[in-house]
């Protein structure tokens, strides 16, 4: 807490605008975000099993961007999101087999205990998998939150990072038959309603 109290005059001006999701080793992601120009930094905020945060250990930067047109279309969604502190994450029941792209609705935005606010990742979950253990890693003010790779029968695949009330980020992912589930990097997202897991049928 003491160190909170030392951030800069400047840090309550931050917005935190979206980006990636989490995703496990050997596994890559995409997401897709409305940046206006501007100065950004990109930073992973996951921790060693030791608890050093990756973003000590380089995997920061910054980007500008600029007002140049990119002539670059907005993604058409398969599925829709909804996030809230009041109802949690909203879902389709119909969620098919495929690459399909996401479109994920911040109806609202809070500061939750971590000092941070919602957002959605997506994992695969194997027979093996436990949910109170992976309701509990995703605190990452807890020591063992957000360390390593995440906890056994759980493989991270993308999703997006918070965003302000009001906007919509996308994220793609390859889904195959399985159990996956949408998950916020909150304190007990079970008990938010932000924890849902959904099938993938075979066809």
């Amino acid at each position: 807490m003491a160190a909170f109290g030392n951030l800069p005059a400047w840090y309550s001006q931050v917005v935190i605008i979206g980006g990636p999701g989490m995703v496990s080793p050997e596994t890559s992601a995409v997401a897709s975000a409305y940046l206006d120009p501007g100065t950004y930094v990109i930073e992973c905020y996951v921790k060693l099993p030791d608890g050093t945060f990756h973003t000590t250990l380089g995997m920061i930067d910054q980007i500008v961007v600029t007002d140049e047109d990119n002539n670059q279309a907005e993604p058409q969604a398969d599925f829709e999101v909804t996030i809230s502190s009041a109802n949690g994450i909203t879902l389709p029941s119909n969620i098919l087999p495929g690459q399909r792209t996401f479109a994920v609705h911040f109806q609202d935005q809070t500061v939750h205990d971590n000092f941070l606010g919602h957002d959605v990742h997506l994992v695969k979950l194997e027979d093996n998998a436990d949910l109170t253990e992976l309701d509990a890693w995703m605190n990452w003010a807890a020591p063992a939150g957000l360390a390593g790779h995440g906890p056994e029968g759980v493989t991270f695949i993308g999703g997006t990072q918070e965003a302000p009330a009001g906007t919509t980020t996308y994220f793609s992912a390859l889904l195959k038959p399985g159990t996956y589930a949408l998950v916020a990097e909150v304190p007990s997202p079970m008990s938010k309603g932000m924890l849902q897991t959904f099938t993938v049928p075979a066809n």
